[in-house]
This record gives C-alpha cells, structure tokens and sequence, in this order.
C-alpha cells in the first residue's frame, strides 16, 4: 500500500493515513451512539458517565496515535 490508492477492508492492512481517515469518519458515529445512551432510561447515570467517557478518551487517543504515526510515515 505504498502508493496509497489501495483500500482494505480490515482496520489492521490499512496505513496510517487511511486509519486515520477511518477514525475521522467514527466521529459522529460515536456521538449517534453517546445521544443513544444518553436518552435510554435502561442504565444508571454512573454507567452513562463511564461509557461517554471510555468511548471518547478511546477514540481521542487513537486519533492522536494515527496522527502522529503517520507524519513520522511520511
């Protein structure tokens, strides 16, 4: 995948850059699933705070990490 134009479909074949794009595009997944939860009265507040929390440090994180290894690709 030197050149770039090839697309995979597993997240572990892809570069850098396209695991970085993939991870952009989770964006607002991640918030559809956050007002999902935030408005379904099945779990506690404590377990709403915890999964908000995960699922956004998670995804921080690995766009911060996809970011930085891909500049030091290029």
């Amino acid at each position: 995948m030197k050149n770039g134009k090839e697309h995979g479909l597993f997240y572990w074949s892809l570069s850098y850059h396209k695991k970085f794009v993939r991870t952009v595009w989770m964006i607002p997944i991640a918030l559809i699933l956050i007002i999902v939860l935030l408005n379904s009265p099945g779990f506690s507040l404590l377990f709403k705070t915890a999964a908000i929390w995960v699922l956004t440090a998670t995804l921080v994180l690995q766009l911060v990490y996809n970011y930085f290894r891909w500049k030091q690709e290029t």
